[in-house]
């Protein structure tokens, strides 16, 4: 039996993809950072039921031309940039595919990993507040997700802030 993604915990996913996006914009190539918004602009307007889907066919060829626009760009799929690149933009394709509970989880923590990712690139303590803010949206997306029932999301950000207290 699959494990329906509940609807309202869509925007808190798509916000913690978001938020750990934007923290590589100046960093990540332009091209990059603009698949993920579309991405996200193209699963927003799913959910409005404005637009469908993407087949299999053109998930695959996006995520090939992808990888091989960060191999141009970089020269390797390896090291800290060419990785976070690699992450974002399969990040951005597998928001054009998630259809269950456990994919939107998948996308949580892609954007954990893009946290620690800037984190390690710029660990300045100016942008604690930023690295905090991201957290909190991401553990309250995993809070949404990990219920029974779809809490609203003042109790979902009240939940995750508690536990990141601890």
């Amino acid at each position: 039996m699959k494990a329906v993604l509940p609807k309202a915990a869509m925007p808190l996913v798509l916000a913690s993809y978001a938020s750990a996006a934007l923290l590589h914009v100046d960093r990540a190539p332009i091209w990059c950072s603009a698949a993920a918004a579309i991405a996200i602009a193209w699963r927003l307007a799913h959910q409005q039921g404005r637009v469908a889907l993407p087949g299999s066919f053109t998930r695959i060829s996006l995520a090939l031309m992808l990888t091989a626009s960060i191999l141009l760009t970089f020269r390797t799929l390896g090291g800290l940039s060419a990785g976070t690149a690699l992450l974002m933009a399969m990040g951005a394709v597998k928001l054009l595919e998630m259809r269950e509970r456990r994919d939107a989880v998948v996308i949580v923590l892609v954007a954990f990993v893009l946290l620690l990712a800037a984190c390690l690139d710029r660990g300045s303590l100016v942008r604690v507040p930023l690295y905090l803010l991201t957290g909190w949206i991401g553990c309250a997306a995993l809070t949404t997700l990990g219920s029974r029932e779809t809490p609203p999301l003042r109790n979902a950000f009240a939940e995750s802030g508690r536990a990141l207290l601890w």
